[in-house]
């Protein structure tokens, strides 16, 4: 069991299996009506989702900008990710 939990955390060293998990108990429970404890949780969930995009968008509008036009500058060759060959 600690070997699993280790691989878990390697595997996954944000614990994003943790959000899964818990949104996956949200949807789970379908077939009653929600608890007060799922309320509490999903805002919960949704506060720390809204706090990541909000971190994101900052560094799309404002980090993202300013790292293109530094490479710009420096003439450094754009990084170009290939599609994978049809199998």
């Amino acid at each position: 069991m600690a070997e699993l939990t280790n691989r878990s955390v390697q595997a996954d060293p944000f614990g994003r299996s943790a959000v899964r998990h818990k949104l996956a108990a949200l949807a789970g429970s379908a077939d009653a009506a929600p608890t007060d404890q799922s309320y509490r949780l999903h805002e919960e969930l949704t506060s720390k989702i809204n706090a990541q995009l909000k971190t994101l968008e900052a560094a799309l509008a404002a980090d993202l900008p300013a790292f293109n036009k530094l490479v710009r500058d420096q003439n450094v060759p754009a990084v170009v990710l290939k599609k994978p060959a049809a199998r």
